[in-house]
């Protein structure tokens, strides 16, 4: 289906795979059609009285044919539509939003995909613990290269929604095309699962730091099928029991910041799928990825954000007022989600350091030690504070017991 958003600057068509006519107004800012061709579109406009031709383009360049996964942009105008559209498509700015390329991620792509390419051979994969902060294109990157080399063959849990073996396997089952009786007992859909998957299929946790107990870990590592685990813990394997570790045997793909260069690009990428042409300046757009400090999640809620209160003010473009409070709400979004994901023993330490905004870590250590009846020992204390840091949540400064936290 072909969505037309009608408005005084210049048309944008989105083009999806549902083929149904309505033949009617949606609203009074979309039409919707059935066809991919420039020509018949062209033609059905001109009978609805929109009157002008229409060029299709996509990054800048003319197109013959639309290709029905990408969104192409049109040169056409509708005097009689008032109102000011910014945010033209939500999805591009979305979490969940797989782009149609990857950018800045080659060398991780190409890593990833060497592991698992045996798979798609029927040969035994990998597997692949991937890690690095939130907002850094892992989750993005599993999920384009699951869609492009294994469609039809792999299973995606975000453990966050689904914590317990038993849905775990649930969810991967019914991904796999297997219906699951309700109330099926967790044993019943291990038996299941080793009947249906091979060597042919891949498996990805993501935030497999949450995953309640190993046990799925050690059914997952008894069968044939690859795996991909996802986490933004740098140590998580030392989380992980040392006999199950050897037998997932994990090769470790870890993902860094994004550059400042980087991420402007892929914030431009975005923008030219979600944003109507002119919404924000370029100087802007480099505002935004200062501020995001490589996290492209926090970039793109940003824009979102900034997007709708534009919009809500009815104004052409976005300003700087926008992206302050774009940011603002962008921040405390992923504040919450990185807290929700805290241990007791680091969600404890992070309470201590925001009340002294800045905290030696000898002094930290020692609260610590006296507020819990079985306190980690100085190693593992360490270990949850590089943890911390990497959330991005503190800041450290120094070494050994002269380190300092403060907040970010």
């Amino acid at each position: 289906m072909i969505v037309c958003f009608a408005r005084e600057i210049p048309l944008r068509i989105f083009v999806t795979g549902d083929m149904t006519w309505t033949g009617e107004f949606i609203d009074v800012r979309s039409i919707r059609l059935p066809f991919k061709s420039p020509s018949r579109i062209s033609r059905v406009l001109r009978e609805l009285s929109f009157d002008t031709e229409i060029d299709f383009y996509s990054g800048g360049t003319r197109l013959a044919e639309p290709h029905p996964r990408k969104i192409l942009d049109t040169r056409i105008r509708f005097p009689n539509m008032k109102d000011s559209i910014i945010l033209l498509n939500e999805e591009p700015l979305a979490e969940v939003f797989i782009p149609t390329r990857l950018l800045h991620r080659d060398g991780q792509l190409r890593e990833i995909l060497s592991y698992l390419r045996p798979a798609l051979h029927g040969r035994d994969a990998r597997n692949v613990l991937v890690v690095g902060g939130p907002g850094i294109g892992k989750t993005t990157l599993v999920r384009w290269l699951l869609h492009e080399y294994f469609d039809g063959k792999f299973a995606y849990v975000n453990c966050l929604n689904a914590r317990s073996e038993h849905k775990i396997l649930e969810s991967i089952l019914i991904q796999l095309g297997n219906a699951v009786p309700e109330n099926k007992p967790t044993d019943s859909l291990i038996q299941t699962f080793s009947k249906k998957v091979n060597k042919r299929v891949v498996v990805c946790l993501d935030e497999v730091d949450q995953v309640k107990g190993d046990r799925v870990l050690q059914t997952l590592s008894a069968q044939e099928c690859g795996l991909i685990l996802i986490s933004n813990r740098l140590y998580f394997l030392d989380s992980v029991e040392d006999r199950l570790r050897s037998r997932l045997f994990l090769t470790e793909v870890e993902f860094p910041r994004y550059r400042r260069s980087e991420l402007i690009d892929i914030i431009q990428d975005r923008i030219d799928y979600a944003l109507s042409p002119g919404a924000i300046t370029k100087h802007l757009v480099e505002i935004v990825a200062i501020w995001a400090n490589g996290d492209a999640r926090i970039a793109l809620q940003t824009l979102k954000s900034a997007a709708m209160n534009a919009e809500s003010g009815k104004r052409d473009s976005i300003s700087i007022e926008d992206l302050k409070n774009g940011i603002k709400g962008a921040k405390r979004s992923k504040f919450e989600y990185v807290r929700s994901k805290l241990n007791e023993h680091q969600a404890f330490l992070l309470r201590q350091i925001q009340a002294d905004m800045k905290i030696e870590s000898a002094e930290l250590f020692r609260r610590y030690q006296e507020s819990f009846d079985n306190p980690v020992g100085e190693r593992a204390y360490r270990n949850q504070m590089n943890q911390l840091v990497q959330t991005g949540l503190v800041r450290g400064e120094g070494e050994g017991r002269w380190r300092k936290f403060e907040v970010v």
